[in-house]
């Protein structure tokens, strides 16, 4: 507990000056969430389907519909497998090669940086440009710590979420 809350404050050191939110709640299979974090960001947690056990997709948008601009899909590496973004029940299991507990994730905080990111990753460019500029354009950094939770097997043998609790500490970069 006493290790979490010195990495939060840590990021929140190593951010620079900006705007802090810390938040908890529990959720509940299937459901949404959201929180505002100002005047035209929200954090969500979006349901995922329940083709792998369901979940939650870690959202930082400018409103949490699914079919908008996820401005942390574009932030937040790898750009392909498993994202720290994504929250499985099967990422649980055990020997599972998947992110745990705590999810550390990026964000851009502006259309325009969305659009530009969504246009480098279409080009192809090279990789470590895009990482220099998926960084410079991050405009915010979260971590969502999951603090209790209730998984159950399925018939199939998959991993489910019951419900999930957690704690989020989101940092915003002056503009």
């Amino acid at each position: 507990m006493l290790l979490r809350l010195l990495s939060a404050f840590l990021l929140a050191q190593s951010m620079g000056s900006g705007s802090q939110a810390m938040f908890a709640a529990r959720v509940s299979h299937g459901e949404e969430f959201s929180h505002r974090l100002g005047a035209d960001l929200w954090f969500c947690l979006s349901p995922e389907p329940d083709v792998n056990g369901g979940g939650w997709r870690i959202l930082v948008a400018l409103s949490c519909d699914p079919a908008g601009h996820d401005f942390v899909a574009v932030a937040t590496p790898p750009m392909y497998g498993v994202n720290a973004r994504e929250i499985a029940g099967w990422h649980f299991d055990s020997g599972a090669n998947a992110p745990q507990a705590v999810r550390d994730f990026s964000f851009v905080v502006t259309d325009r940086a969305w659009a530009q990111l969504m246009s480098d990753l279409s080009s192809y460019r090279d990789a470590g440009k895009m990482l220099k500029e998926q960084q410079e354009l991050a405009r915010g950094r979260g971590i969502l710590t999951i603090t209790k939770m209730h998984r159950h097997e399925s018939l199939e043998g998959k991993s489910v979420f019951d419900w999930m609790q957690f704690r989020v500490v989101i940092t915003i970069k002056n503009r």
